[in-house]
């Protein structure tokens, strides 16, 4: 039975439109939370690898390549090379230098394919010119401050040492400044075939300088 006695509600009468307003404004609340989610979401995998990359690096390795490698050899040398470096690579950086590259490579995995791709497609050049490309990659390492591992490979044989000597004693001299005020580098060389006059005498001059060489 409804109560006929009671006093009408002083609340103004319920419309439709109203309740439009409430569901349309709940939905916007929900649409504002999904995009600050996605926003503000964590994402675990991306944010280490911003942190290893912020972190200083305590070693560097560049890489020299001057010349195409013997298609035999380029799994082998990568393989030694690769050992090396994966030891601490999160902290090392890494610099590949080549006719077809000079760049500072971001990850291992980076510095491994254009190690091999420059051993397979960098052009041939005359001695000279390999000199100076060797020379550059010397620029960018003097900038480097921490302990360095310089791998050279390619193949001198277009001219003698004798005609590179003079810029050879250059890059020698620089090495020199950068071990005794800087940090301390090992140089070491892939040059092929191994028993060249040319690369013999490019090798020997290194060691009876009394830099820290590693033949391959």
């Amino acid at each position: 039975m409804i109560d006929t006695d009671t006093e009408p509600s002083m609340l103004p009468p319920s419309r439709k439109s109203n309740w439009k307003i409430i569901y349309a404004a709940f939905a916007i609340l929900g649409i504002v939370g999904v995009v600050l989610a996605l926003k503000y979401r964590q994402v675990p995998k991306r944010t280490e690898i911003v942190k290893k990359r912020a972190t200083p690096a305590v070693r560097a390795v560049f890489t020299a390549v001057l010349s195409p490698m013997p298609p035999n050899e380029i799994d082998g040398i990568m393989a030694d090379i690769a050992a090396d470096v994966m030891i601490d690579s999160a902290n090392t950086d890494m610099v590949v230098g080549s006719t077809s590259y000079g760049k500072k490579c971001a990850s291992l995995r980076e510095y491994r394919e254009l190690v091999v791709e420059s051993m397979q497609s960098t052009s041939h050049l005359p001695v000279g010119k390999q000199s100076l490309l060797f020379s550059q990659v010397l620029g960018v390492l003097m900038d480097d401050h921490t302990p360095a591992t310089l791998y050279v490979m390619g193949d001198l044989r277009d001219g003698e040492f004798n005609d590179i000597r003079k810029r050879t004693s250059q890059s020698a001299g620089a090495l020199e400044i950068r071990q005794k005020s800087i940090a301390p580098v090992r140089v070491v060389f892939y040059l092929r075939p191994k028993d060249a006059p040319v690369h013999r005498d490019y090798i020997s001059y290194f060691q009876n300088n009394g830099y820290q060489v590693d033949v391959r």
